[in-house]
């Protein structure tokens, strides 16, 4: 058996490549590069599909992130919540815009932001809370949004790895104020290079957005009348997004009925936990993670049967060399679960272009694990 991958950019290619390569000769002879028609289409087919009242391309997911603090008045002095247990990334466009990280912990079941967690870090200083769908599964936005209100500070959808992922039936980005979208190649909808989108559902809101992503010039070309950034989706990548939006449903059930195989054939396991996909929830399954007690023995073991794997992530935030200051003078220095699970988390190939034998040989082979 070849090594199974986690994902597999050169078969995507081969799958769409009849769709895709007209277009692309279409793209270049255009010179129509930077904004134009191709990236309002594509605006304009997620906002059909998944209901967003405005959107806007932007060059990544940690620019849609740094950006949405930004529209929500987030700046030096304040803090925001964000989970102890999820990609730097998170802490780090806080610190882009002079605010504070303040860390919440997370559910062991979901590894999603708790929301009990985060009542108790909220200080009058707390602008915003970042609520991080990981892995392809939402957050509690229910509990969420309650704190929220009751605190009156804004919430941000970090929904980098759940484009589709529904709450109560309801998609992820239109949950929250704004929410963020990436497109990284390895994503659910990957690009061919960086990308990423803000979702908004107040059109004040979306203006701001809009200021902020393009040099911050509101009507007369060469003035920029607040400092802002120069982040925009490229129309090549559009164009690229947008072929492979047809696809994405296909694939998305793909992964979900790889999960479900998964969870039938190792439910009786004694030495994995497998993820729960949550009531009320539509799990996209951008990962497929487990918890097991011997990571190492486990890495080993799959390694050496040809089988990937990725460890997302293996250090909680508050804990990296980085972020050390920003604990130090905060109360709440509490992250069991994070902790716990931090050390671990096991991903294993869910992606949609495996064949059907790839899927029941990764099965059988924790299953005799």
């Amino acid at each position: 058996m070849e090594k199974i991958k986690m994902v597999y950019l050169e078969r995507i290619y081969a799958e769409i490549a009849k769709d895709l390569e007209p277009k692309l000769l279409e793209f270049i002879r255009s010179g129509k590069f930077i904004l134009g028609d191709y990236v309002k289409a594509f605006e304009d087919d997620l906002k059909a599909r998944y209901s967003f009242n405005y959107c806007a391309g932007v060059a990544s997911g940690t620019d849609a992130l740094m950006i949405a603090l930004r529209a929500c008045g987030v700046g030096p002095g304040d803090e925001v919540i964000i989970p102890a247990f999820t990609i730097f990334v998170n802490a780090a466009i806080v610190k882009m815009v002079g605010a504070v990280p303040v860390f919440a912990d997370v559910n062991e079941s979901d590894f999603n932001i708790n929301a009990e967690s985060v009542k108790r870090i909220i200080t009058k200083k707390t602008k915003a809370i970042v609520a991080v769908h990981l892995f392809g599964q939402c957050a509690d936005m229910e509990e969420i949004l309650k704190i929220s209100a009751k605190n009156r500070i804004a919430v941000i959808e970090d929904a980098c790895q759940a484009i589709g992922a529904k709450y109560k039936n309801i998609y992820a980005g239109n949950l929250g104020d704004i929410g963020c979208f990436s497109f990284y190649p390895t994503k659910n909808l990957g690009g061919a290079g960086d990308g990423g989108l803000m979702t908004v559902r107040e059109e004040a809101v979306f203006s701001k957005v809009k200021l902020l992503h393009l040099h911050g010039i509101k009507s007369q070309p060469y003035i920029q009348d607040v400092w802002a950034y120069n982040s925009r989706l490229d129309a090549f990548q559009a164009l690229f997004l947008k072929v492979k939006l047809k696809y994405l449903a296909g694939w998305e059930e793909k992964r979900r009925r790889i999960a479900a195989y998964y969870n039938g054939k190792l439910k009786n396991s004694a030495k994995l936990k497998l993820p729960l996909e949550k009531k009320d929830c539509y799990h996209v399954y951008h990962q497929y993670t487990l918890l097991v007690d011997d990571r190492k023995t486990l890495a080993a073991y799959l390694t050496a049967n040809n089988i990937d794997l990725s460890v997302f992530y293996p250090a909680i935030i508050p804990e990296q060399p980085a972020y050390l200051q920003d604990v130090k003078n905060q109360a709440y220095k509490n992250w069991p679960v994070s902790k716990d699970v931090a050390g671990r988390v096991l991903s294993i190939p869910v992606n949609p272009q495996m064949t059907d034998s790839e899927v029941e040989y990764v099965a059988d082979k924790l299953v005799k694990y």
